[in-house]
């Protein structure tokens, strides 16, 4: 599971603060390079480059991500907002 408000920035490890994510994507959120929308769609910042840019990312920009039925499990919007505000680069 990856932090969507990072420990280092006072971030917990409640599951409103995590989300499932292959070692890629782990590594491309903590980086900012990849973030999550209000609406829970995948962002992709405009200044990640590469040629697996398409394959590992683009592909995937504004795709819904998978929502748990439990609202308890449900990303806290606040964790998303500080992503967005203070990691993502865009």
């Amino acid at each position: 599971a990856c932090h969507v408000k990072p420990i280092q920035h006072f971030g917990d490890d409640n599951v409103k603060n995590g989300i499932a994510l292959c070692k890629i994507h782990h590594w491309a959120l903590d980086r900012g390079a990849v973030s999550i929308s209000q609406d829970m769609n995948l962002l992709v910042s405009k200044k990640l480059n590469g040629n697996k840019l398409f394959e590992y990312f683009t592909s995937f920009e504004n795709v819904k991500l998978f929502i748990p039925r439990n609202s308890a499990s449900i990303l806290s919007s606040q964790n998303v907002e500080y992503h967005i505000e203070y990691i993502f680069v865009k």
